[in-house]
């Protein structure tokens, strides 16, 4: 089954938790968090044109954001204590040169698929060839080939990157066009806390992300959402406790021995609407 990792959302969102709370650290309540935020959330981060994010203590206002950018998922209704974060990426790509709109058939059935004849560069070692597609933003879209999906998505894409300048060259290269919309599972990243400088902790309470990617003859186009929600630990539910009946009232100040006022206050004194 299709998966994807898009990690600046993730870091886009939690950035504005950032801001919202101030100065502080972040800490990790499993493994995977704890690498996360060493070697991915604590590095330097300038921002990404193509990155819009916010942070609200109004539900509306986060899911209001994700459903103008064309986003489904939604936070649950915010606590009195917690505020909304979210942050969505949109990044469009062109080839360098328009591919050509093919058929090929794989697993008992028929796909459209792109054929490019230039625009692309092959590097190969023992058995792996990763390809290397050109785009007009200089940016650059890879692909290999693989029949199982790897244990650690982030781990395979750093070995692959670095498998050598041997090159190996191609006529042409054909894929599948993609499209592709879905939600990930984030959860991995509840209770990730952010401590303020003065100690107090917060936790992520909710942790939701939506990611479209569509790759075609013209080029390839990902959008990605990350939404969650950050609450105080501790905070206990409201508890409230109202004086309905007669009640004592006095004003001390020090200094004097006795109180300046002294009052038993019943109904008759109170102020009626």
């Amino acid at each position: 089954m299709t998966k994807t990792s898009v990690v600046y959302p993730i870091i886009g969102a939690l950035k504005e938790a950032e801001k919202l709370l101030g100065e502080g650290s972040w800490e990790g309540s499993n493994d995977k968090q704890k690498e996360f935020i060493t070697n991915t959330l604590t590095k330097e981060f300038n921002g990404l044109e193509e990155l819009e994010s916010i942070s609200s203590w109004k539900t509306e206002d986060i899911n209001k954001f994700l459903a103008d950018r064309g986003f489904s998922i939604k936070i649950e209704e915010l606590k009195s204590s917690e505020f909304g974060i979210a942050s969505v990426l949109k990044l469009i790509l062109e080839w360098l040169k328009k591919g050509e709109n093919v058929d090929f058939y794989k697993y008992g059935k028929t796909y459209q698929g792109v054929k490019l004849t230039s625009g692309f560069t092959c590097r190969r070692n023992l058995n792996n060839s990763v390809f290397c597609l050109d785009t007009k933003s200089g940016d650059k879209v890879y692909l290999y080939k693989v029949e199982e999906e790897p244990s650690n998505l982030e781990n395979k894409v750093k070995e692959l990157s670095n498998i050598g300048e041997n090159y190996e060259f191609y006529d042409y290269l054909i894929f599948p066009k993609v499209d592709l919309d879905r939600e990930e599972d984030v959860r991995w990243l509840l209770k990730i806390s952010y401590f303020q400088k003065n100690g107090m902790p917060w936790d992520l309470t909710q942790a939701i992300q939506q990611t479209k990617f569509k790759m075609d003859e013209v080029g390839a186009k990902v959008e990605s959402a990350f939404a969650g929600a950050m609450m105080m630990r501790g905070i206990k539910p409201i508890k409230g406790y109202t004086i309905d009946s007669p009640f004592l009232c006095w004003i001390e100040r020090d200094g004097l021995d006795n109180p300046l006022f002294i009052g038993y206050i019943t109904k008759d004194s109170w102020v009626e609407k």
